[in-house]
């Protein structure tokens, strides 16, 4: 029997919380696009599509578990022919571990396998003291480097272990990124905003 799984389709745009004309601050954000536009996206694509048809409702809610070999395919055929918004691809298989999301853009993918994390102990949890101690997680402290390009602000998140991040570090992590040479930045073009903390953090390609 072949392997089945379950999909849910979010369409959204993405947008930034900063303010116009200041300088990025804090994570930009995934937003839904209208409903009226999405259920016309995802119609059109049931219509044209007969696994689309069988996996999604007309709000992009999963149907049922089915066996959908190029759906990869199929939803980058879907970004490219409408780039202006990000396509949000949930899956679940029939192995209870097997849990992603896939971002889509105009025909570029991204991947991120389900991470399954267990709360901090909480000592007032089994009556002992609350911890006094205003330590964060090391893996919840993030930098964010904005860096202007030709008029364009692109930003990246990074974390470091020791919470501390210099613009040397930062040319460094962009050049990683970016698989690019970076010697022609100048320390002035990077801005480097931090600690910031987020709960979860995506990265669009």
């Amino acid at each position: 029997m072949a392997y089945e799984t379950a999909y849910e389709l979010v369409i959204a745009q993405l947008r930034s919380q900063n303010p116009a004309g200041q300088p990025l601050s804090y994570e930009p954000q995934l937003v839904a696009a209208a409903p009226e536009v999405g259920r016309a996206i995802i119609a059109q694509f049931r219509e044209e599509n007969e696994n689309a048809e069988r996996a999604f409702d007309e709000d992009g809610s999963s149907l049922d578990f089915l066996n959908w070999d190029e759906f990869e395919e199929d939803m980058i055929a879907l970004s490219q022919q409408h780039p202006d918004f990000i396509f949000i691809l949930d899956g679940e298989g029939q192995e209870g571990s097997d849990m992603w999301r896939m971002y889509f853009h105009n025909g570029q993918v991204q991947m991120c396998p389900a991470v399954i994390t267990y709360p901090r102990f909480n000592p007032a949890g089994v009556g002992l003291p609350a911890e006094q101690s205003d330590v964060l997680e090391p893996e919840r402290v993030f930098f964010l480097i904005t860096y202007n390009d030709s008029g364009n602000e692109n930003y990246l998140f990074v974390t470091t272990g020791d919470g501390k991040l210099s613009k040397a570090q930062a040319k460094r992590h962009l050049a990683q990124e970016w698989d690019r040479e970076v010697e022609n930045i100048r320390a002035s073009d990077i801005q480097i905003i931090g600690p910031v903390y987020v709960e979860h953090l995506d990265r669009i390609e």
